[in-house]
């Protein structure tokens, strides 16, 4: 079974690292407490440079990065994204922690993939 993690805050909140906080705290719980195995993440087809580079690093470290295309090749693309004063973006993604030790089939994560996809993340 998996478990949802989601958060969605009021434009006043936003850039105080709320979302981080509550979401590094529920994943540590998960993980560290609960003993969950697996946690599989995932990003919206709205985000701009979709799909992503993801990295991982020895020291705990999991990470979207879609700003980082020129790092990850080694310099044969990248994207500019620049934002006038008073503009923002916003990057839209899923993470599911699972209590099971079984693998989940390839068919149950397209399906919430699928479904993510359909969602429109401004409502």
């Amino acid at each position: 079974m998996g478990h949802e993690l989601g958060f969605h805050l009021i434009k006043a909140k936003w850039g105080n690292g709320y979302a981080f906080e509550a979401a590094q705290s529920v994943i540590w719980h998960a993980f560290d407490k609960l003993q969950f195995p697996l946690l599989r993440a995932g990003h919206h087809p709205d985000n701009i440079n979709y799909p992503t580079f993801w990295h991982a690093r020895g020291y705990g470290l999991f990470a979207a990065n879609p700003l980082g295309e020129k790092i990850f090749t080694n310099g044969k693309s990248e994207k500019d994204l620049r934002l006038k004063k008073g503009e923002s973006v916003r990057f839209y993604y899923k993470i599911i922690i699972h209590d099971d030790k079984e693998t989940v089939p390839a068919a149950q994560l397209d399906k919430i993939a699928e479904e993510f996809a359909q969602t429109n993340p401004d409502r």
